[in-house]
């Protein structure tokens, strides 16, 4: 074969190999209010791939998985939260962001933008857990990033969801890893006389 037809060769398996990889990223991992969410919208940047592998100890390709699933699991719990928030009429109470802010002042990022949009995310999503523990009940965890998450209630909420159709996990190991996270036994319950979501957090002594 002559060297400008193996030149050509080896360029149509190049193709074909970008366009293989494009396919499998491109596939749907799950549908989300009528959207599909594919692996290559889950992918990290070049630097958040080489930290999550330093962070953990472990390969590139490990790093890769985890960081995957860990941003699947954020999105679908996002949106489905915030579609919540507003079948429920839950309204941001500015009031919490600013006891917030008064709270973790000094720990927050200097930009007073970037310092609301944290304490706003922060009232939120316990306006939210408030909203849920009180509708559905059930377990309610310890998390480093949130002390009281109602897990249970969270599994109910997106069982609804996924009974009316509204969210769907179409690949088998990505709903196994998901589901498995809301599913009991529970690890650091917390016992129910010390649930309260009288009032947030960072308020409490």
């Amino acid at each position: 074969m002559k060297p400008s037809h193996l030149l050509s060769w080896a360029l149509f398996l190049c193709v074909i190999l970008l366009l293989t990889s494009f396919t499998v990223n491109a596939k749907p991992v799950a549908l989300l209010f009528g959207e599909s969410i594919t692996e290559q919208m889950l992918n990290p940047s070049a630097a958040e791939l080489t930290e999550v592998a330093k962070g953990g100890a472990v390969s590139k390709e490990m790093a890769l998985a985890q960081f995957r699933h860990r941003n699947f699991a954020d999105i679908i719990i996002e949106r489905i939260s915030r579609d919540y928030a507003t079948t429920q009429n839950i309204v941001l109470n500015q009031a919490l962001v600013e006891q917030f802010i008064a709270r973790f002042g000094t720990q927050l990022p200097s930009d007073t933008q970037k310092a609301q949009a944290i304490a706003q995310k922060q009232t939120l999503r316990w306006q939210i857990d408030k909203a849920l523990y009180e509708q559905f009940s059930g377990a309610v965890v310890f998390r480093q990033s949130n002390p009281q998450m109602p897990v249970e209630a969270y599994l109910k909420l997106l069982q609804e969801y996924q009974t009316s159709e509204q969210f769907r996990i179409v690949d088998r190991n990505y709903a196994a890893i998901f589901w498995s996270a809301f599913s009991p036994p529970y690890a650091m319950t917390i016992a129910p006389e010390r649930i309260d979501f009288s009032k947030p957090w960072w308020l409490n002594n």
